[in-house]
């Protein structure tokens, strides 16, 4: 993990949350909250690299599959599924996020991010498949990873 991958992915993820919180809601999934997720995989695959459990060599992440993206009280909410890449085999994890820009939208003042079902190793993954299959852990500890940080 690089910190200032790690930063300028930050940076880029609020102002894309900023821009989506300022706009009209919307019922169907757009080019706004693709690039959000595209943008939340990317730092979650730099978060992991720093993981001892993360094979980064054989293992990666090809995106996030959103179930529900919803607006809250400044904070952008996602749930869904992530796609892991490991060798030649492809599965779906369960994938939470809570991101809150800052004021200017120039970086995150909060993140918490829930990777992953501890002991799972997912579900082998199947386009068109549907992520209702995929079990979303409840409690902190049942997540395999989870990302927390917040300005001082």
């Amino acid at each position: 993990m690089t910190v200032a991958e790690v930063t300028r992915l930050k940076t880029m993820l609020a102002k894309e949350v900023h821009a989506y919180l300022a706009r009209p809601p919307s019922t169907e999934i757009d080019n706004a909250e693709r690039d959000i997720c595209a943008t939340l995989s990317r730092l979650m695959q730099e978060l992991l690299r720093a993981e001892d459990t993360w094979d980064s060599r054989y293992t990666w992440l090809d995106g996030v599959l959103p179930v529900e993206i919803r607006a809250a009280s400044g904070t952008l909410e996602i749930r869904g599924g992530s796609i892991v890449v490991k060798n030649d085999r492809s599965f779906v994890v369960p994938v939470k996020a809570a991101l809150r820009p800052g004021m200017a939208g120039e970086d995150l003042s909060s993140y918490q991010i829930f990777f992953g079902e501890a002991g799972s190793p997912g579900l082998p993954y199947r386009p068109g498949m549907k992520l209702s299959e995929l079990r979303v852990p409840v409690r902190r500890e049942e997540w395999a990873y989870t990302f927390a940080w917040a300005t001082g």
